[in-house]
């Protein structure tokens, strides 16, 4: 699912125009950047939280030169999946153990 077929299923259960729903769509988006690039989390019960991770400076080897090359700390966006999303997948999608591939129940 893209952010169009997002916005086109909030419209229909909603019962919103399109242009209503992919409005009310982006102000999420932009609140939910905005906190976070701000530091703050955004706790949405039962479906998650988003948050700004630190991640530490490492040390990588560039795969073409062999070459060992540094990476600064750098903050990055995070996600944590609430109970109710968590519960929600586990009823309906499995894990296949030979492929790993997720499939439906």
């Amino acid at each position: 699912m893209n952010k169009a077929e997002l916005t086109e299923y909030v419209a229909k259960k909603a019962k919103l125009s399109k242009k209503a729903a992919a409005d009310a769509l982006q102000a999420t988006l932009d609140g939910i950047t905005d906190y976070v690039s701000q530091g703050e989390e955004v706790r949405l019960t039962g479906f998650g939280t988003f948050l700004a991770k630190p991640r530490r400076a490492s040390q990588r080897i560039n795969p073409q030169t062999r070459q060992k090359i540094m990476v600064n700390s750098k903050v990055v966006p995070g996600f944590r999946a609430g109970s109710e999303l968590k519960d929600r997948i586990s009823k309906r999608l499995k894990v296949d153990d030979r492929t790993m591939q997720v499939k439906k129940r």
